[in-house]
């Protein structure tokens, strides 16, 4: 019976230190990705690599693209070794090489 007692005690202590723990909040991500354009084709990019709000080619107006930017992060110095959309995408996601995820060719 006193052993019964006493592992009642140690769980009873165990489960307020269990409690006590708050969960992490997981962070929201939205990821927006898109090609067939060039790197200054966006004004957020362009501020940021250039300086200067327009390209020597122009320029996407993209408010909301830029009021997300101004806000997160931008990624500029990012490179893909694929020169194709959707092989360069699932790199990207998979966080691997094309050659080594298995994706050849385009789907």
């Amino acid at each position: 019976m006193k052993i019964f007692k006493n592992l009642l005690w140690i769980l009873w202590c165990a489960s307020l230190f269990g409690q006590s723990a708050e969960k992490a909040s997981q962070p929201n991500i939205l990821w927006i990705i898109t090609d067939d354009q060039r790197a200054d084709a966006l004004e957020c990019y362009n501020r940021a690599t250039t300086g200067k709000s327009e390209s020597p080619l122009g320029y996407v107006m993209s408010p909301n693209t830029d009021k997300l930017a101004a806000e997160g992060t931008m990624f500029t110095n990012a490179y893909n070794n694929s020169p194709m959309c959707a092989i360069s995408r699932a790199s990207m996601h998979l966080g691997r090489y094309p050659f080594r995820s298995g994706h050849y060719k385009f789907f």
